[in-house]
């Protein structure tokens, strides 16, 4: 029996827990930056789990309707990821020229540790990624690899 690989659902929920703890990081250091971050990693969430439905949808062999069957599936949750990899850059750029204009000074410690955890659980998400051979799982590393 074939080993079911669970790496984008690990990756998912690790994005997704990352983002509540985030939002709560953001709303106790008064960070702007890290709020913001909150959003960006919300749509990482939905991006990662539109990725995890359409890898498994990929898996279903040829029907009458689709006889080359549903592998396809994988490269759309690519050009998902992608799509919300270039808008999530978009708005990083956007909010930094923001910033610059209107500084603020938030709670530096809450920032840094929540930097820290944000690496970790991305790396631990890179890590269960890795092995992906489908175009899906590439686009998902570099998603994480970019935040």
């Amino acid at each position: 029996m074939a080993k079911k690989d669970n790496s984008i659902r690990t990756a998912f929920f690790l994005n997704l827990a990352f983002t509540v703890l985030e939002v709560t990081g953001g709303l106790i250091s008064g960070s702007i930056a890290i709020w913001a971050d909150s959003l960006l990693d919300f749509a990482d969430s939905l991006s990662l789990g539109a990725g995890w439905y359409f890898e498994k949808k990929s898996k279903k062999g040829s029907t009458d309707k689709y006889s080359y069957g549903y592998a396809r599936f994988s490269l759309l949750g690519a050009m998902i990821n992608a799509v919300t990899l270039l808008l999530g850059s978009i708005y990083i750029v956007y909010a930094s020229v923001d910033r610059i204009i209107n500084p603020q000074t938030p709670d530096a410690y809450w920032m840094l540790g929540i930097s820290f955890l944000g690496i970790a659980l991305n790396g631990i998400g890179v890590w269960k990624l890795k092995s992906g051979k489908s175009m899906n799982k590439q686009v998902m590393m570099i998603l994480l690899l970019a935040r």
